[in-house]
This record gives structure tokens, sequence and C-alpha cells, in this order.
């Protein structure tokens, strides 16, 4: 165990010392490889953030219910039971139509018409907050409520929430798509840079088959090095995306400012920032792989 520790350390000081030899090139690889995992992710980031203000910022999907005038107690609290208990609400007001009237009544457009009324035309409304995101749930409920007694009217704007939860969805597959096709430039600049790097050693890989050295002990600091592009290239993606929403933060909480919101752009969770390093050191060891793999055979001494 302690000599498997020891290769493993030796190794990953070898592959140091190679990328060591040849800093520009290692840094245009990392940024190269930071650029393409910052697109990305920058557009993860925005589709989240969209997400939560879609959700939490006057953009969330309600459903109002109105009953007819003559609904009493026990019909407006079956409702509310059903509304309570569905997984696509989040929350339930009940306006009183005497609440609503006086509400009217306070206004000075309305007041005069108001005071002209004999009777209160005004139903009993439960108004509930829906999930975002989810506007088929949303529509089985409407079906729901509308067949019950003594509602008189569903009202919810199921277009909306379609074409929000429409827009959403392209905009993952989009970058799903964009994620997959830039993980494949990634591997392919540690395919290259490794290959160089192999190349660049060839007398010393001949001389160490010639000796004896397995193809795993000199595919090894190959490996290190390719993980270790990755996960250099994961970091500087992380940092120009933080860097990226530090600066358009200020501008972004300015514009919500206006429209008498407080909203501001959100990071993800350090999970999710330690996640992509990770997969970026795993992206740049496939790519290592399959580039040490594809040239070892060719430099075995004949």
């Amino acid at each position: 165990m302690i000599a498997w520790a020891r290769q493993h350390v030796r190794s990953g000081a070898a592959a140091l010392r190679g990328l060591g030899r040849s800093p520009l090139a290692l840094a245009l690889n990392v940024i190269a490889v930071g650029i393409a995992l910052a697109l990305p992710l920058g557009g993860y980031l925005v589709l989240e953030n969209v997400g939560r203000l879609a959700e939490h910022g006057g953009a969330k999907p309600q459903l109002s219910v109105y009953f007819a005038l003559d609904a009493g107690e026990a019909d407006i609290e079956r409702v509310r039971a059903a509304l309570s208990h569905s997984a696509a609400v989040t929350g339930v007001r009940f306006v009183a139509r005497a609440d609503a009237l006086r509400a009217m009544q306070r206004s000075p457009e309305m007041g005069e018409i108001v005071a002209a009324l004999k009777t209160n035309p005004l139903p009993d409304v439960l108004i509930a907050d829906l999930v975002a995101g989810d506007p088929a749930m949303a529509e089985a409920l409407v079906a729901d409520l509308t067949a019950r007694p003594k509602v008189a009217r569903v009202q919810f704007d199921a277009e909306w929430a379609r074409r929000l939860d429409a827009i959403l969805r392209l905009g993952r597959v989009a970058l799903a798509i964009l994620a997959g096709l830039l993980a494949a430039g990634l591997v392919t600049v540690t395919f290259n840079a490794v290959r160089v790097q192999i190349l660049t050693q060839r007398d010393e890989i001949e001389l160490a088959k010639l000796v004896g050295a397995t193809d795993a002990f000199v595919r090894r600091p190959f490996l290190y090095q390719g993980t270790a592009l990755g996960a250099l290239g994961g970091l500087l993606a992380t940092a120009l995306v933080l860097g990226s929403a530090a600066l358009l933060n200020a501008e972004v909480a300015r514009l919500a400012r206006a429209y008498g919101s407080e909203f501001g752009l959100q990071g993800l969770p350090l999970d999710e920032w330690i996640a992509l390093v990770a997969f970026s050191g795993i992206l740049g060891l496939s790519g290592a792989y399959a580039s040490v793999s594809r040239h070892l055979h060719r430099l075995a001494p004949e």
C-alpha cells in the first residue's frame, strides 16, 4: 500500500514537472478549457435565476376561484381544503366579498359607483399561489375546481404559465446541447495537450519501456496532467462566472429596484461548484487517457 501511494506521489510530481516545462502552453490550454466551461455554466446560472424570479418575484402563477353569490362557508371551506392539499399549491388566501366591496369604496374612481349599488355584486374569492413550471398540474386542478358546487368561475392564465415553462425547457435543452459540445471540446483540448507532452517525452518513455516499465506506469503521469488541466479549467470557469455575476448583480439590483423589487442574482450551492470542478477533471482525465492509449503502442521500443 505504501509503495502504491509512493508511486502515485511520484507520478503526480512528474505530471507537475511536465506541465511546468511549458507554462505558456499550460496557461493557454487552461484558458481555453475555462472559457469553454464558463459558457454553459453561466447559462445554467442565468436559467436558475430566471426560474427563481418567476417563482418568487411577481411573476408567480396564481389561480382565482370565484364563488356563486349564494355560496356558504361550508362550500368555501371544502374548496379551500382541496387547494391546501394540492401539490400544485404553495399558499391560499381568502378575499371576502364584503372586504372586496369596502376596498372598492375606498377607491376614488369607484367610490361613487359603489355607493349607488343596492346590493353587493362581488363574489367571495380564494386566491391560490401555484408552483411555477408545472402548468399541466395546474390545469388539472382547474378542471377539478370548476366541477365543484357553488364555484362560479376559476381563472388561471394557463397560456402564460405554458409559455414560461416552454421557454425554460427550451433553455435547458439548448444549454445541455451546448454543454455537450463544449465538453467534447474540452476532451479534445486535453487530448492534444497530452499528445504534445507525449511527443516531448518520447525518448524518456522509450527508455522506460526498455527497462521494463509497464503501460500503466508510463500512462499514470499523463493521466494526472489531464486531470490537473481539466480541474484548473473548472476553477477558472468558476472564477469567470462568479466575477461576471458580481459585476452584473449591481445593475440587476438597480433594475429590480426600478420595478419595486429586491431581486438579485444568486450563485449556485457550494456542492454544485465542487461538482463542476470534479466533472471538468474527469473530462480532462478522459481526454488524457484517450491520447496516451492511442500513442503508447506507437512509442513502444522495437
